[in-house]
């Protein structure tokens, strides 16, 4: 998996898509915060393929919104990946938190 695919992930994460949420929410790598839960299995009906839920830890100090507690992710690698790993939770977490440091030392 390189870069690009986990910084579309990031971008992803940190997004806001309601309108309304934006006052309490600015989308900035500062809002990256802790995922809760990833569904597993494959993508719903409704959805593109690639795609899961994930549920987010409300960053300190701000207002529980919406998409903190289920928000879709798009990513036809990862979800490829994680369907593999008996622990999807565990390596979504992963990934993303070694990427963080590997964006944070350049």
């Amino acid at each position: 998996m390189d870069n690009s695919v986990l910084f579309d992930i990031i971008n992803q994460l940190i997004r806001v898509s309601l309108p309304e949420n934006k006052i309490y929410r600015k989308e900035h790598i500062e809002m990256l915060a802790p995922i809760c839960q990833v569904s597993d299995g494959e993508s719903a009906p409704y959805e593109p393929d690639g795609t899961f839920l994930v549920g987010k830890v409300t960053p300190k100090g701000k207002k529980f919104i919406f998409e903190d507690m289920i928000f879709p992710i798009n990513s036809i690698e990862l979800h490829q990946t994680t369907l593999n790993y008996t622990n999807i939770h565990k390596s979504l977490v992963t990934k993303i938190k070694k990427q963080i440091l590997k964006f944070s030392t350049y």
